[in-house]
């Protein structure tokens, strides 16, 4: 799935610099932005004959701003900050926590008015808490994560644009007081949204 979704977003990203057609942000012109990530709900995972459900509630926000040096080809910086919660549902009744932060650089092209392909690299930190019978065990973990999509920024004003996007991302996660190494990695869909802060 990643192998298909890398090469779709190539070939997106060659189509896009072949595009002669008339530009839609123009050299020089700053933007801001970022996007909002809110999940709530349940986990329910199986093995051996024991069942154990999760309830879960996700919070995240990826602010960031970029430059176009060319018309319509922004580079930027985007800062990902989340925090997470796991409660067991069963007798144990542990809970699990988290809070990360990444920071990276990001590239974004219009290919026309609207679509558009990005990706994302960033480096950062989580650190883990878990929860039950009143004792704690804390974990800190070095954090990597790249992210490609493509999606469409349909314009609300002429400074506002609403940017849905689907994609493909990675994380990989280093315990650093232990040799555990982690990794997730998977589709997502997104809306985010884009300020015009500066025009040439």
């Amino acid at each position: 799935m990643r192998k298909l979704f890398l090469s779709v977003f190539i070939v997106v990203l060659a189509a896009a610099t072949h595009s002669y057609g008339q530009k839609f942000i123009p050299k020089g012109t700053v933007i801001g932005g970022g996007a909002f990530t809110v999940d709530i709900g349940t986990s329910k995972s199986e093995f051996s004959g024991f069942t154990n459900e999760d309830s879960h509630t996700r919070i995240g926000f990826t602010p960031s701003a970029s430059f176009f040096v060319i018309d319509d080809l922004a580079v930027g910086v985007g800062l990902g900050l989340e925090t997470e919660k796991e409660k067991d549902k069963g007798s144990s009744g542990g809970e699990n926590s988290f809070t990360q932060i990444t920071f990276g650089p990001m590239v974004r092209y219009y290919f026309a008015d609207g679509p558009f392909a990005e990706g994302s690299f960033g480096i950062g930190s989580r650190k883990s808490s878990f929860n039950s019978g009143g004792s704690t065990i804390e974990s800190n973990f070095g954090l990597t994560t790249w992210q490609v999509g493509v999606g469409y920024s349909v314009r609300v004003s002429d400074t506002i644009l609403l940017d849905p996007m689907i994609g493909y991302g990675s994380d990989k996660l280093d315990n650093k007081d232990s040799d555990q190494l982690d990794s997730y990695a998977g589709l997502f869909v997104q809306v985010g949204f884009t300020l015009i802060l500066k025009t040439p």
